[in-house]
């Protein structure tokens, strides 16, 4: 359900380790799963890892910026709306260092996509998300705005 905040109406914060927990119901519509214990294994490995709150106080969205060998990944990112999602990316990014930066996006989600090329992303390859029999825990790829990795989700 989208939020009918602005942006300016959310509050930013850096992660605590309680944020696994209340991250759980939003995770859980955008990938299927709630994914706490990645979360918490994630957020302290990130060079920067922010939350978003409501004005009531609801987990509205969350994102990472991680540090790898050869780049910067941005990932995962997972916001209740459109509006919550931009709000993060650019303040996540702000914390990169000046190093090539990986932001894998589903590609449903062309709202993403098109904020990813309006900051001068480029595109280098699909994601498509695959599975054999009945998909019973389909998730929400328009609340993805990064994934961590493909290898992870």
């Amino acid at each position: 359900m989208e939020q009918w905040h602005s942006p300016e109406d959310h509050r930013t914060r850096p992660w605590e380790s309680s944020d696994a927990e209340l991250s759980r119901e939003l995770d859980a519509r955008a990938f299927g799963v709630a994914r706490p214990r990645l979360l918490e294994r994630l957020a302290p490995r990130s060079s920067r890892a922010l939350v978003q709150m409501s004005p009531a106080g609801d987990l509205t969205g969350y994102g990472m910026l991680r540090e790898g060998s050869r780049a910067t990944y941005l990932g995962p990112i997972v916001a209740n709306s459109t509006g919550v999602g931009t709000a993060l990316i650019p303040e996540l990014l702000t914390f990169a260092l000046d190093r090539p930066i990986y932001w894998d996006i589903p590609d449903h989600n062309t709202h993403a996509v098109e904020l990813a090329k309006s900051l001068g992303f480029l595109p280098q390859r699909p994601l498509i998300r695959m599975f054999l029999g009945e998909n019973r825990c389909p998730g929400n790829p328009l609340l993805q705005f990064a994934i961590a990795d493909p290898a992870i989700g």
